[in-house]
């Protein structure tokens, strides 16, 4: 595996890696991103996503109706353990609660198992706002940042690590613990069969407006706090 980094990434566990700024990844045109770990998979762009040769190398989201689909609908799960690591641009000012979806699988609206990601401004987000529902509604939550970084965010490169150990969720940004939280919801996974892995859009509708440079997750595996680090510190200068 070549990931083309000047510090090394987390190998360990890493079981999903898609990077437009390699060309084994994504060649600089085309539909199909393909994942570096051993090329199942892949990601399929649609309805024009297109390529950004800027910080070696990002999809470009409208915000209208572009995203990309991952595998199946039943390959990727989220279970007790995982992390999930994630560099991209937010092309917003994030001055309301609209949500732009910059990863998901599931929808809260229904009552499926639901894992969404979003870049999402004012002080009822701070910024960025995962959320995550095994039953709909009624027995969701979200992480959100401690402090506001919607000024931050907006318009520019974040890093965001979302892990999971059984209960204990944590939120990361740049590299920096932004959120902890214990999960009151027993055996809470999001193993639905009948929805794909997006990015750019949940199941339907918030569609993210900027670019995506790197996804990849860790599908049996809780990112220790070092190990999150040392993967922003990996691709930092590209986005920093």
């Amino acid at each position: 595996m070549g990931f083309n980094t000047k510090i090394p990434i987390v190998n360990d566990g890493l079981t999903y890696y898609l990077d437009a700024g390699n060309n084994k990844s994504y060649p600089t045109s085309g539909t199909v991103i393909t994942n570096l770990v051993d090329e199942t998979n892949v990601g399929t762009l649609l309805n024009g996503v297109s390529f950004d040769s800027s910080n070696v190398g990002s999809l470009v989201l409208d915000g209208t109706n572009q995203y990309i689909q991952v595998g199946t609908q039943s390959s990727i799960q989220f279970l007790d353990e995982f992390s999930i690591n994630i560099w991209a641009y937010c092309n917003s000012d994030l001055s309301t609660t609209t949500p732009e979806t910059i990863s998901g699988k599931g929808n809260p609206n229904n009552t499926s198992p639901n894992l969404v990601i979003y870049f999402r401004g004012t002080a009822s987000y701070n910024g960025i706002a995962p959320f995550i529902s095994s039953t709909g509604g009624a027995t969701n939550f979200f992480l959100r940042p401690d402090t506001d970084l919607s000024d931050e965010v907006a318009n520019n490169w974040s890093n965001i690590c979302v892990t999971r150990s059984f209960d204990d969720w944590r939120l990361y940004y740049n590299g920096n613990l932004v959120d902890q939280k214990t999960d009151v919801t027993s055996g809470r996974v999001v193993n639905n069969t009948s929805h794909y892995l997006r990015l750019g859009v949940k199941e339907s509708g918030s569609y993210m407006d900027g670019n995506i440079g790197v996804y990849s997750i860790y599908g049996n595996k809780t990112l220790t706090a070092e190990e999150v680090l040392q993967n922003y510190n990996a691709l930092k200068y590209r986005y920093k």
